[in-house]
């Protein structure tokens, strides 16, 4: 969690520098400066910072013998409540009836282990097949 600390150092040093230029008659910096601090701590705890949270890169398959239509996302939406390590996937896809029976999602990732009894992180294979 070290970038997470450096992140809390950066918007304490910022709300440092407001409270040293800060004038009695303008308020405007600090509520500018709190609407930052909230923002971004927003931002990292809904997983939007990317440091924290890396974007991982989504690729999608259509495997037919016999493709007689496309497959079109009408909507993918990605679900992980607050605090939580695991996300939900949701979503409608407009597909063509005739020549696709079924849609399966099989997702395949690596993520780095760093087991306590081992003396350095390591790179790590995870899959899930629904």
């Amino acid at each position: 969690m070290g970038i997470w600390e450096w992140l809390r150092e950066s918007i304490d040093a910022d709300v440092a520098a407001v409270f040293q230029t800060l004038e009695t008659d303008d308020p405007q910096d600090l509520a500018s400066t709190a609407i930052t601090v909230r923002q971004q701590g927003e931002l990292a705890l809904s997983g939007g910072n990317i440091h924290l949270t890396p974007q991982r890169r989504l690729k999608l398959v259509h495997a037919v013998q016999q493709p007689l239509g496309r497959p079109v996302w009408r909507r993918l939406n990605v679900l992980r409540p607050t605090g939580a390590s695991a996300a939900t996937f949701d979503g409608e896809v407009q597909i063509h009836r005739a020549s696709t029976a079924s849609v399966a999602l099989h997702a395949r990732w690596e993520e780095d282990v760093d087991a306590l009894n081992e003396p350095g992180p390591r790179a790590g294979r995870t899959s899930w097949l629904s």
